[in-house]
Order: structure tokens, then sequence, then C-alpha cells
């Protein structure tokens, strides 16, 4: 019942925050994902990010200038990867398998990035896996960071980076 009423607050907050035209710096410090894993280990995941945080973290780290996310080739996207490749990828036997952005589009009302990403090659689904996520946890030791993943959620940070995903 707790979890559920938690979820529903969260869910609330985002919804609301989500509906407001303001473009003011906004409270809620978390990126959302949704990650698919196939039984043959091919990754599908998606995740909103609020522009203004991540653009003030590209242009504090790599001094981009112009922000722009409209395709996957544009100087912003590509500094978003190279941001990704540090903090957002999965762990197998000691090896580091980044995401690669296959797709970008903004949330309907413009607050968030959406960023569709895979692996280069499928997971192997027979040894133990890890995700970490520590997107703008260098900006703000506040932030989390969910991650759905077969009707669970996983909320990483800077004090919990890392989690085990199951296959099965």
């Amino acid at each position: 019942m707790v979890k559920a009423i938690r979820i529903i607050s969260l869910v609330s907050a985002f919804v609301l925050f989500s509906s407001s035209g303001s473009t003011e710096v906004h409270p809620l410090k978390m990126s959302f994902s949704k990650l698919e894993i196939s039984s043959e280990g091919v990754v599908d995941l998606k995740t909103r990010i609020f522009l203004d945080d991540i653009t003030e973290q590209l242009e504090s780290l790599y001094g981009l200038d112009t922000v722009d996310f409209s395709a996957v080739e544009t100087e912003a996207t590509q500094t978003l990867q190279r941001y990704l490749t540090e903090h957002f990828f999965f762990e197998q036997s000691g090896k580091k398998s980044t995401l690669r952005i296959n797709g970008v589009s903004f949330s309907q009302n413009r607050l968030a990035v959406e960023v569709h990403m895979s692996t280069e090659n499928p997971l192997d689904v027979s040894k133990q896996l890890f995700l970490t996520n520590t997107l703008l946890c260098d900006a703000d030791p506040k932030q989390k960071n969910d991650v759905i993943y077969r009707e669970h959620r996983l909320r990483l940070s800077a004090t919990n980076p890392k989690a085990q995903i199951q296959f099965k």
C-alpha cells in the first residue's frame, strides 16, 4: 500500500510538473527510463531527461554552445552521447557495454528531451548484468534516476548508482 502511494505521488508530481507551461527551474531532480531486454539480449531503452538540467550540465562540462537535440547528428546530441557513455551503461563480466543514441525528440511540452538508445551488441542473457545510471548526479547530489524494467522500479542515484538486472 505504501509503495503504491509513493508511486502515485511520484507520477502525480511528474504529471503536474509536465502540464505546467513554466520555464522556471523545477524542483524535481529526476530522469525516467523504460528498459526492455529481449530474450536474445537486445536492449531497447527510452529515457526522459529534463531539458534545462541536461542542457546546463552539457554546457558546464563540455562548453556546449548550441542546444539542438533535433537529430542524432547534431552537436548537442553527440555531446549528450559522450555524457551518456560515462554515466549510463551496462556491465557484464567486467566489460562495459555503452548505450548509443538511436533517436531523440522532445516531450510534448518541450520540457524534456526523450532519448531512445540501445547497446551496440546484444547482452549475454546467460551472464550476470548490472546497470549503472548516474545521469546528472554530478550536477546535483539529490538527483534520482528511475528505471522501469519488467514492472519493477529501480531508483538509482549518487549513493546507489548500480543495480543488478534479472533476465528471468
